[in-house]
């Protein structure tokens, strides 16, 4: 028999730093994950804040519910809110507020006014004031998204329509397509539900995320909180859809056939991997996505698969050889992405997400305006990425988590040559 003594002395302060760690961890206003967090500040007619109101934040989408009464000052926080869009305000069981969104991560300021003599039949949607912090920032809605013109639905390239946001090349092809404050697109932190997204050997996002699969996304520019971290630059935070009480879906079918179409230029164009094309180029899209309820008001699942297949011509010539050929070459893009939510009770939320990107780009031989490598000395570039996210949201009478995992691999074969190594 092995006995271990220990005085007591140590043991009682072992105890002390593991409850001091326990408190650090779990205290909602020192850890920040995926999950959203509401101020609502409540006032009455008059201009005072009203106190020992019963504010209700709920969802009708996915029957979220969460209850909080309002303070000295009149305001009610509720901690570890699930992203999404369209939640609603009650007051004492009025509705003052509704179409308020959240995205992951965020700090959101609500305020309402209680009308004693009147009551509100419509609302204009205003322009809301962040209350909460400093952060500079500005974003894109799923609405919007599916509204504005988005090449291929690439995410990254609708991100130009913002502020402080501007189309940018980097240093090789592949490098991200915008500019956040003027700085290099490497620089930026990209996430997705408030976790890790990047590329980290040249910088830039692991997944390319389609806009099927975005609730909403942000871009943090200036004074945004610590939290973040990683970056002197901005960062893009997406978050993503979700299922709801409501079964939807869309399936979409586009095709580019080239220039039969496209505007002449004198200019090469880029495709989706920031590779030049020109006349040869064509592209076919197709994709779906399915949302729902898997139990109404308890699961939920959101799915979405596109394949983007790019064909583009190089001329071959040699003239010495007799030589004049086109030169055909192909890039493809297979994105699926699913998520689940889980409502265990009224304290415990759970969410699995998983992305997968395979990405394919064809370097073939010839070139945009005649080349003389021949196909044979071609090459393919591979990059292929997974994701996998789970976090874990409990909010309590006395206790708040939000605790997140993320996995995630990235690989990247700059140059798989078509032929075998050889002379």
């Amino acid at each position: 028999m092995i006995r271990f003594r220990t005085p007591v002395k140590r043991v009682g302060r072992a105890l002390r730093l593991a409850t001091l760690a326990s408190g650090l961890l779990l205290h909602p206003g020192l850890v920040w994950a995926q999950a959203a967090v509401v101020d609502v500040a409540v006032t009455r007619s008059d201009g005072g804040p009203a106190t020992g109101r019963e504010v209700e934040l709920r969802s009708p989408a996915t029957g979220f519910s969460r209850h909080a009464n309002t303070g000295a000052q009149g305001r009610a926080r509720f901690d570890a809110v699930p992203p999404g869009a369209d939640y609603a305000v009650d007051v004492d069981g009025t509705e003052l507020a509704s179409g308020v969104s959240l995205r992951a991560n965020e700090s959101k300021s609500v305020s309402v006014t209680l009308l004693e003599t009147a009551v509100v039949t419509a609302q204009r949607r205003r322009a809301t004031v962040n209350a909460l912090d400093a952060e500079v920032s500005a974003g894109l809605t799923a609405r919007e998204l599916s509204v504005l013109p988005v090449e291929a639905r690439d995410l990254y390239h609708a991100l130009v329509r913002l502020p402080n946001v501007a189309p940018s090349t980097g240093f090789f092809p592949e490098a991200p397509p915008i500019s956040i404050n003027g700085a290099n697109g490497l620089f930026a932190q990209y996430l997705i539900d408030g976790l890790d997204n990047n590329e980290n050997f040249l910088g830039g996002p692991k997944f390319p995320i389609s806009t099927g699969f975005v609730q909403d996304v942000t871009v943090l520019t200036n004074a945004y909180s610590v939290e973040y971290g990683r970056t002197g630059n901005g960062v893009v935070n997406v978050t993503s859809k979700s299922g709801t009480n409501t079964w939807t879906g869309e399936a979409f079918l586009l095709t580019r056939p080239g220039s039969s179409l496209d505007a002449s230029s004198a200019y090469a164009g880029r495709d989706l991997s920031g590779n030049a094309v020109k006349s040869g180029f064509r592209r076919e899209q197709g994709g779906f996505s399915v949302g729902g309820p898997l139990v109404a008001n308890q699961s939920f699942l959101y799915a979405n698969v596109e394949y983007t297949q790019d064909r583009k011509d190089n001329v071959l010539s040699s003239p010495e050889l007799g030589i004049d050929a086109s030169v055909p070459g192909h890039n493809r893009t297979l994105l699926a992405s699913v998520r689940l939510d889980h409502r265990v009770n009224d304290a415990w939320r759970l969410v699995l997400r998983a992305n997968r990107g395979d990405v394919s780009i064809e370097r073939q031989g010839g070139g945009l305006d005649g080349g003389t490598t021949f196909p044979s000395a071609g090459s393919t570039q591979d990059r292929i990425s997974t994701l996998i996210a789970a976090s874990a949201l409990y909010s309590g009478s006395r206790l708040t988590s939000d605790t997140s995992v993320n996995f995630a691999t990235f690989h990247w074969n700059y140059a798989r040559p078509t032929v075998a190594a050889g002379p």
